[in-house]
């Protein structure tokens, strides 16, 4: 779960880093290109997300849960993994598009 918490703060830090991308009416400076900025924080994403999807493979491969909830929770926990890296890959792309 660890992992999963990482990512996800690394998430906020994209989305941050998305909005000091925009200019606004005094201007913005930023040091480096937005999409070279979010590109290096969605592939950081990536690496944990493939730790997380390690960690959940652990848990779940050998021992897949009967009980409902626990099966909802770890389909979740997996959806959760994955949709993070689509959604930072795909903010990547909509701002070396803009």
């Amino acid at each position: 779960m660890t992992l999963l918490t990482v990512e996800s703060l690394l998430f906020t830090a994209l989305s941050v880093g998305v909005a000091l991308a925009g200019t606004t009416e005094f201007g913005r400076d930023l040091p480096t290109s937005a999409t070279l900025y979010t590109g290096a924080i969605a592939f950081v994403i990536t690496l944990l997300a493939i730790g997380a999807g390690a960690a959940w493979l652990g848990a779940y491969a050998d021992t897949w849960p009967s009980d409902g909830r626990e099966v909802a929770a770890a389909l979740a926990i997996a959806v959760g993994i994955v949709a993070e890296v689509v959604f930072a890959w795909w903010i990547v792309k909509a701002i070396k598009g803009s």
